[in-house]
């Protein structure tokens, strides 16, 4: 029999919990203050009719799509290290409840897209629009008049091939500005529940999963949006000396290859990760549609979210994994690891039997530590299905004594999950727990048994 991947016998007993009461009471007194504003990302004020579908309807990418996703994330990640330190990528700014996450900051704010090349560089603002208005939206965000924008194609079979931009703005004023109004649409719609008055999405006709999936109601014939930032981004200037600086580094870096880990979930449950990398999983026969959320159900997931965004500059970042693997960055919350895990579960798990019934959240939260060699780390915990505050969510402070017991079982399943993915065999991998077995998509080849039980949603 396959050992379990969430047996806690090598490493439960270095488990320690207690309840952080004082930060869930926090939590509840931002709430019982007003809520804060709805997050929006950047990413969604570049194109808001997308984003509101993804707010209310869940869709599970193709596997072409979750392809190409995970190819551009591990492209981000080898990419980052090369161009500044970990404390300078991935830094989260927010502001009104608006939250961008720049790939780098130092001098300027640094966007880096993986794509194809544009074959005329002079039109940049018109032939890659989106990106330019992300990249003039971070200025906002970060106060500065000064961007750059770093384009990567790796579609060559070797290192990729290197764009740099440096783009200008008059004044971040105007930009802001557009982005509170898009906001204000933004949460408008979603509070009316109708994407009515939302510009029309750029990728209807063009592999929009909602569209495939029929979950929206777009016709095509909604107002095309203006691209009102891109335009107060002037100049755009070609930077080909640190492009080739930058290939060159690429280049020197490339042969060595990803790593085999790209997220931590992937230690959590290595045989799932081998069979999301080597196997193509199980058409369905039928198409499914989306998962549309029900508009009484709310999202705790993201309210928690924004609770805890709420708080002061620099009480949630994420922070590069040293070393690069994982290739994830860690989410933080006052210096530490957080973990923010959400269950349909009607009531909360009794603390003495939290360990033993949800051993993934430890595991999981345990790998966070190790990864950047922190011996205490915070969990959140929400459960949907509770009708008081004070019973939805709950917060605990996690430690892992000694760490290096956890360190251990991190480092142990990294090198197995490499090793399995260089000879192409998953025998050594701990298997899957039974509840997640039953609409597994590899449950047909990946082994890790018949036995299966109602899955179980924990975000």
């Amino acid at each position: 029999m396959v050992a379990r991947a969430l047996d806690l016998s090598d490493w439960g007993a270095t488990v320690r919990i207690a309840p952080a009461e004082p930060v869930a009471l926090e939590l509840a007194a931002r709430r019982a203050a007003g809520a804060p504003a709805r997050s929006v990302w950047v990413t969604d004020l570049a194109d808001l009719r997308s984003a509101y579908w993804r707010s209310v309807a869940r869709v599970e990418p193709s596997a072409e799509r979750r392809g190409v996703m995970e190819a551009g994330r591990e492209t981000h990640a080898r990419v980052g290290p090369l161009l500044a330190p970990a404390r300078l990528l991935e830094v989260r700014l927010h502001r009104e409840g608006i939250v961008g996450q720049v790939d780098l900051l130092d001098d300027r704010p640094t966007e880096l897209k993986t794509t194809t090349l544009p074959r005329d560089a002079a039109n940049l603002r018109a032939s890659r629009t989106s990106y330019v208005e992300q990249l003039g939206m971070y200025c906002a965000l970060a106060g500065s008049r000064v961007g750059r924008l770093v384009l990567l194609d790796p579609t060559r079979g070797e290192s990729p091939a290197v764009a740099v931009y440096d783009a200008h703005l008059a004044s971040v004023e105007p930009v802001w500005e557009e982005m509170r109004r898009r906001a204000g649409l933004l949460r408008d719609a979603l509070e009316r529940r109708s994407p009515a008055g939302l510009p029309a999405c750029p990728w209807r006709g063009h592999g929009c999963e909602f569209e495939g999936a029929a979950v929206c109601d777009c016709t095509g014939a909604e107002p095309k949006g203006e691209a009102a930032i891109a335009s107060l981004v002037d100049p755009i200037v070609s930077n080909p000396e640190l492009a080739h600086q930058l290939e060159a580094r690429l280049a020197s870096s490339w042969a060595l290859g990803a790593p085999s880990v790209r997220r931590y979930r992937d230690l959590v449950y290595p045989r799932r990760a081998f069979f999301e990398r080597t196997a193509v999983p199980a058409e369905r026969t039928t198409s499914v549609p989306g998962e549309v959320r029900s508009a009484d159900r709310i999202d705790l997931y993201r309210i928690v979210s924004d609770l805890l965004e709420a708080g002061p500059t620099g009480d949630t970042v994420r922070v590069p994994t040293p070393g690069g693997i994982p290739m994830e960055s860690v989410a933080c919350f006052r210096g530490d690891p957080m973990l923010l895990k959400i269950s349909r579960a009607g009531r909360a798990t009794p603390l003495d039997a939290l360990l033993r019934n949800q051993p993934q959240y430890f595991l999981e939260l345990g790998f966070r530590c190790a990864g950047l060699g922190r011996s205490n780390g915070w969990l959140f915990v929400g459960y949907e299905r509770a009708t008081e505050w004070n019973e939805s969510v709950y917060a605990y402070r996690v430690s892992f004594d000694p760490l290096d017991v956890i360190d251990r079982e991190f480092r142990a399943r990294a090198e197995r999950l490499a090793g399995a993915l260089t000879a192409g065999r998953p025998d050594e991998l701990p298997a899957c727990p039974p509840w997640m077995v039953d609409g597994c998509p590899y449950r047909d080849v990946c082994g890790c048994g018949p036995e299966a039980a109602p899955a179980r949603s924990n975000r």
